[in-house]
Order: structure tokens, then sequence, then C-alpha cells
């Protein structure tokens, strides 16, 4: 299609040619609209080592007096209040007219005291790259818009008329086609967006939609629709370029009906002042605006807003960090899944959360009076890696009155302010967690079963206690606890010991095993026993002696009535390689006796997680 130039008008001619320059153009660029004057620039395109600037006028003859005193007029207005305060590359004058070489001399005379490059774009020029963009030359001046909605018609009756009584492969075939000819129609009419459309079985309301809208994607509008009780369609928009939002851009009104006072009224003054997110707030589409293939939602419907994932994408790492009330480090905590939207002035909403999501951090800042906000949310922990939960967990339980969050790079400096935490008051409850968080993951050190954390809601109090109690033993503390009954037979009739024996010891060692979420784990460190067993009391008298030998059994029964005298100390294996036993105690024993433990109880119960004391350490 052929360009009339000279019937155009100037705005159409000016929008085209912007469409033209930014179309073709990979980075980004913008059509400056006036208001007070355009500062002698209509387009402008960002190069990496500067700025390419445009005037375009729809001149298509020769220039009269009039129309250069137009340009001279733009170019001073340039040379003033743009070439100052900006990185210019080129000027190029744009006119749908080849200049001769008068009016070249002229243009040279004009810009020679200009330290960048200027030119002259003609009508050849122009025309070139019309003739590359067939489809732009249609949408503005043809029927391309009327076009392009008989396309996307065409594309969403892709189904229609399909041949009847064929082979499984031939009706295959010959939707395949159909699809690849509608795509290519498609995608040959419109010059700002290319579509891609899929037609999918299922149903919405079984599709994980939240997370398929947070990848990352180049798309700028995606439409999911169900077409038919078995299927749904994907309809993508892509831009073609940068600037294709600003020359056709898609926008959508919406009106939101909440209650005065109510949480969902919060929520949209968050998203106004701040940019957060929302969910499912009651609406109805007003209007939409874009490429004929978007459609306006009927009736009303319920909104969601989330954050672009490109809004973070040139964030470093980042990492919070807590101080005590010296400000000195005490905990540091890795971001991840960072989020960041900024609100309708300059207020700034961020979230994230730690690398095993047991906490959420979401902070709204720079509020319309001033404020910053913080929220620390804590995320269910049953099930996960114990290792990977106790840096969260820890730097919640250190949270408290006069403590100092600061967000800062990873390893690096700070981005914020340190905020002092105030008015805390959250009980023992994180401080137990961290501790049976500390005792899972001592206990896991020990032994190549998986070990996760118990739902502390609903787990045995005398689990929870026992996983505490192993913790304590594999880190080589003592523990003492009352024997409810011991059961012994410390000898036999044709082996007795000597009655003056000296004190000897049995050494036990068995596997240590703690039951986590009802199931038994194996420490590869085994428990060791140390039972001593004192000299018993030499008789006084003779007579006495000659009884204990003529009636050795009653002697053993004595001995099993006093289970006193026998203690047992549990130790870590290790600590008695430090300290061994004497080595009389293991070449002199006597035949040893036989153990036998009928039931242990501890003296001390877990009556809550949130009323447990922290473990006493020794």
């Amino acid at each position: 299609m052929r360009i009339n130039w000279e019937l155009e008008s100037g705005e159409k001619i000016e929008e085209f040619v912007a469409a033209l320059l930014l179309l073709r153009h990979p980075g980004p660029g913008n059509r400056i609209t006036p208001s007070r004057g355009d500062r002698g620039v209509d387009v402008r395109l960002v190069h990496p080592d500067g700025i390419g600037f445009f005037q375009v006028k729809r001149f298509s003859g020769p220039l009269t007096s009039a129309q250069k005193m137009q340009i001279r007029k733009s170019w001073a207005t340039f040379c003033s209040e743009t070439a100052p305060h900006a990185p210019v590359k080129s000027w190029t004058l744009v006119c749908p007219w080849n200049p001769s070489n008068e009016a070249l001399e002229w243009l040279e005379s004009l810009t020679a005291d200009a330290q960048f490059p200027t030119d002259w774009m003609g009508r050849a020029t122009l025309e070139t790259m019309a003739a590359e963009n067939p489809a732009l030359v249609e949408f503005y001046f043809g029927d391309g818009g009327e076009r392009l909605h008989r396309a996307i018609t065409s594309a969403f009756r892709g189904g229609d008329h399909l041949p009847d009584a064929v082979a499984a492969e031939d009706l295959l075939d010959a939707i395949t086609s159909r699809m690849i000819a509608l795509s290519t129609a498609l995608n040959d009419v419109d010059p700002f967006y290319r579509y891609e459309i899929d037609l999918r079985a299922g149903h919405l309301r079984d599709q994980p939609l939240e997370a398929a809208m947070q990848a990352q994607t180049d798309a700028a509008f995606i439409e999911y629709r169900q077409v038919t009780e078995d299927y749904f369609r994907v309809m993508r928009i892509i831009p073609r370029s940068p600037a294709a939002l600003q020359l056709r851009p898609i926008g959508t009104t919406i009106r939101l009906t909440v209650e005065k006072g109510s949480p969902e009224q919060e929520a949209i003054e968050a998203f106004r002042d701040f940019g957060a997110p929302f969910a499912e707030i009651p609406g109805t589409v007003a209007s939409v605006n874009g490429p004929p293939g978007i459609h306006p939602a009927p009736g009303d419907g319920r909104f969601t807003v989330m954050a672009l994932p490109s809004n973070t994408a040139d964030l470093p790492d980042l990492e919070l960090r807590l101080l005590d009330t010296n400000g000195r480090t005490i905990h540091t905590l890795d971001l991840v899944d960072v989020e960041l939207a900024r609100g309708l002035n300059a207020g700034v909403w961020f979230s994230g959360q730690d690398r095993s999501g047991a906490l959420t951090f979401t902070m709204l800042m720079n509020g319309p009076d001033g404020q910053t906000e913080i929220r620390v949310e804590p995320q269910p922990i049953a099930g996960k890696s114990p290792a990977g939960v106790l840096p969260a967990v820890q730097f919640k339980a250190a949270m408290t009155t006069g403590t100092q969050l600061l967000l800062a790079v990873r390893g690096g400096p700070a981005l914020t302010g340190a905020w002092t935490l105030e008015d805390i008051d959250q009980g023992p409850g994180p401080r137990n967690v961290a501790h049976l968080v500390e005792a899972l993951t001592d206990i896991q050190r020990h032994t190549i079963a998986r070990i996760t954390i118990p739902d502390v809601d609903t787990a045995d109090l005398d689990e929870l206690s026992a996983i505490l109690r192993a913790a304590r033993l594999l880190r080589g503390e003592q523990i003492t606890v009352p024997w409810t009954e011991v059961t012994m037979t410390l000898g036999t009739p044709e082996n007795l010991p000597p009655a003056d024996a000296p004190e000897a010891a049995l050494l036990l060692v068995q596997p240590m095993t703690v039951t986590i979420n009802g199931g038994s784990r194996r420490a590869q460190r085994p428990t060791t026993g140390v039972l001593r067993q004192c000299q018993t009391r030499r008789p006084r008298h003779r007579a006495e002696r000659a009884t204990r030998r003529r009636n050795p059994t009653r002697a053993c029964h004595r001995q099993h009535r006093r289970p006193r005298r026998h203690h047992l100390n549990l130790k870590r294996a290790a600590a008695l390689r430090r300290d061994p036993l004497p080595a009389a105690a293991h070449t002199n024993l006597p035949r040893l006796p036989s153990l036998k433990i009928v039931s242990v109880k501890s003296a001390a119960s877990w009556a809550s997680l949130q009323r447990m004391e922290a473990p006493h350490r020794h």
C-alpha cells in the first residue's frame, strides 16, 4: 500500500513515523507527547553511547519560509532545553520529502555549531522502512484494525467446519494446518504484538493460575477463558518491541467494591500507597482498551493484583540483619523470592522470605505520613529439614524489644537504616521452637536417616521431651533420672565374687534411638551406661560370715533388696574414652552380673511447648 503523504494529517504522520522508528529500535525509546512544547523533540531512541533525537515535520514538498522558520524554532528549542541536559548521540530532521542540495546546505548551516551529528531523513528512507512493515502501514492508513479484528475472530473459531468422517491422523493434520495458518495470519496483521493461543483440557478452577502468572514471561497480557465445560483457552499477547506498549497501550478500567473499614479497603489503600498486591477483591470490568483480541470479562468478578517478577530483575542478593541494642550484628538471614512494587507516590512494598520458607517478611516503606511498617509472618515448618529451618527460628527467637532490623546487600553495605523493634512480646513459643529445632539438628548429625520437624501442635509431648533428652546426651551432657525398677542377678552358687572384692563397673553399650514423627531414628554414636557395683559390707562377726558362705542365695537376695547401692550414670562413649575406667576394672573383674532394665521414666515431663523451659546445660 502506498502512503499519500500530502493528504495525511501532521498528527498521523508524526505517530506513524514514531512507530516506524521505535519498532525497528531494539532498545528503549519513546514518543514525546507535547504538553507545553516538545522541547524540539518528537522521538527519542536510547543507545548505549547516547540518545538519538528526531524532530518530525509533515512537510512533503520544498520548504517555504514559514516551514523553515518552524524548523529553526524547533532547533533553537532543542539546543537550549534538551541538549544541555542529555547525552546527545545525534539529531535528525524527518520529513516525507527528499531534500534538494540547497535544502541540505541550509540545514548544515543551521546546525553548524552542533557538537554532535545532524541529518535529514527524507521520503525515500521512510518509504523503504514502511515497505519492511506493511502491517504497520495498513494499520495507520488502511483498514488494518478491521483485518486484525477479523483474524482474531477467525482464530477463536479455529475448530469450526472441520471435516467429518475422516481418520484420526487426517483430522489431526487438518487441525494442525488450521492452527498454523491462523497463527500466521494473526501475527501478519498486528504490527505491535504477537499472539500465542493454546487450547487446554480441564477447568480453570483446577489450574494453579497464580504460580503461572508469577513465572517470568514476555507477555504483556495473558487471558484465561473457559470456552467449554471441558476446555479452556490461554491467549498470550507479546509485544514485538519495548515501544509497543506505548504505541498501542493495553488498558483496563476496573471498579472495585469494598465496605468501609473492611480488610478489603485496607488492601486497596495499601495498593494505592505502596503498590502492595491484593487478592480476591470483588469488582467489575468497566472497559478494556488494546488489541481487538482482548475482550472484557462479562459480569462481576473477583480480582487479584500481583507484583511483576521483572521488578526485581536488577536487585542484588539481599539479606536481613538483626542487631543487638549496641548495634552489633547477632543474626543474618538470606532473603529469596524477593518481590517489589511501588505505589502512586513514593511508597514501596517489599516482600521476601528466608531460604527454608519458615519466615515471610513484608515491608511497607515511605508511606503517606513517612511511616514504615514491618511484618514478620511465621510459616508452617512441619516436615522441613531442621538444619535448613534453624537460622530462621533462631532469628525469630532473637527478635526482642530493643533489637534492630536492617536490609542489606548480602555480604555488603546496608540499603536502609536500622529499624528498632518496640513492644515485642512473643512469649516463650519462638524460643522453645528454636530449642526443639536445635535438638533435631544435633540428632541429625549422628544418623543417616532423614529427620524432619514434627508438627508441635499435634506431636506427643513425651516424644518431644525424648527428643530434647537425646540431644542433650549427644552433646555430652549428663542426665539423671529415677529408675522405677531394676532387676539384677548378682551371682550363682557356683561362682560367687569374693567378699572383699574391690568396687567393679559394668559397661553397658546399646544403640541410641529416638522417636520422631512416630518413627525410630538410630544414632551412630551409642549410649553408654556405667553401673557401679559398690563393695558389699563385710560382716562384722565370724558367725555371720559363715552363714553367708553356707547360704549364698540369701546373700544375693539381700543385695537385691538394696538397689540404692547401684547408680546408673549415662554418658557418651566419647566421654568414657577421654576418661576410661581403671585397668583393674577391666582385668580383675569377677564374673559380671547381668542387668535387666524393666522401665525408665523421666522425673520431669514436657507439659506444654509454650511452657517449656530451656534445657539446663552442665
